[in-house]
């Protein structure tokens, strides 16, 4: 018996195939996961041009209405965002007090996360760290509160995307929830932004909202929130 085992652990034969199939997994493997890499950072990408163009949108706007919101949010979500993902909006009006030393030094007109795209979505907006929460309580980064002049107002879109899972080859995206904000000072300070009102779709015009687009890649920063320069006149 000896013999004939010690010449079967000495068989070489066939070891480079199966080294081949081995290597042919992990490289397959690998490959997988970099897709879904590549996906999840072309996301983030995506939903700070998102988050950018809301708060472009409805800076420019005294009276906010809310089904032109809904459809805008629609379509960025369709065209903008290259996987699918569930979506929540949060869109707030901000203003800096003019007493230097008053507390909080930042007052939150108004706060909306109506806007949800896709499923389980309360669970999503519970769960999303962002900078106005759900009860209308803003804490901002010290950075952002020193770039507002006093009594300026503010209008912040913050984005929080789930990655769904037919959008991955693994199964599985890792890192979590996506959260994006962008910050634009209103055009008319002396008449921010109306709280939206959320009635029906049948009033939103998405060929308007079409045009009103800017290109992809025209705001943004991968740094997040911060204080975007002084409207243009």
């Amino acid at each position: 018996m000896r013999t004939p085992l010690h010449a079967f652990v000495r068989d070489a034969r066939g070891g480079a195939s199966m080294e081949l199939g081995l290597g042919v997994v992990v490289l397959l493997g690998i490959a997988l996961l970099c897709f879904d890499l590549y996906a999840r950072v072309t996301a983030e990408t995506s939903s700070m041009r998102v988050a950018a163009t809301m708060a472009d949108y409805v800076s420019r706007d005294t009276e906010t209405q809310g089904p032109d919101l809904v459809a805008l949010g629609e379509f960025l979500h369709a065209h903008e965002l290259d996987v699918p993902a569930d979506l929540v909006y949060v869109i707030s009006a901000l203003r800096r007090h003019s007493d230097p030393d008053a507390e909080p030094p930042v007052e939150v007109l108004w706060s909306s996360a109506d806007i949800r795209i896709g499923d389980d979505l309360d669970e999503l907006a519970e769960n999303c760290s962002r900078h106005v929460d759900a009860e209308g309580n803003a804490t901002l980064p010290d950075a952002f509160v020193a770039g507002m002049k006093a009594g300026e107002a503010m209008v912040v879109a913050e984005i929080c995307a789930r990655l769904r899972r037919e959008g991955s080859l693994t199964g599985r995206f890792i890192g979590g929830v996506i959260y994006r904000a962008y910050a634009l000072p209103v055009r008319d300070p002396d008449a921010p932004p109306s709280p939206p009102v959320f009635a029906t779709r049948s009033d939103a015009e998405p060929t308007i909202l079409q045009a009103r687009i800017p290109a992809p890649g025209g705001f943004g920063s991968p740094s997040g929130l911060r204080p975007a320069p002084a409207a243009r006149a």
